[in-house]
């Protein structure tokens, strides 16, 4: 399981403030009113998840999370929530 690879978000503003233009023949006045709720829609393209990452479900969402220190994570991280691996410090 990987993050998406792309996601549709979605920003709404009722501060921008949008002129609707007068079209008709009598044009006494060339905005006839104001349109308050802009919206703008756009998608974010995330990359996989790489060696030293693992992948960690998060409510609704996977996200790469990075290992801490004195932890690894070796390849491309396949299984979600899957710890990563802590170094060995009792050598011979």
């Amino acid at each position: 399981m990987q993050p998406p690879a792309t996601a549709i978000y979605q920003v709404k503003c009722d501060l921008v403030q949008i002129p609707i233009l007068n079209n008709s023949a009598d044009r006494m006045s060339p905005v006839i009113g104001y349109n308050l709720t802009y919206s703008y829609k756009f998608a974010v393209e995330f990359r996989k998840c790489i060696s030293g990452e693992v992948i960690i479900k998060n409510k609704n969402n996977y996200v790469c999370k990075s290992c801490e220190a004195n932890s690894y994570s070796l390849g491309e991280p396949i299984e979600e929530n899957k710890p990563c691996t802590i170094c060995k410090t009792d050598f011979l």
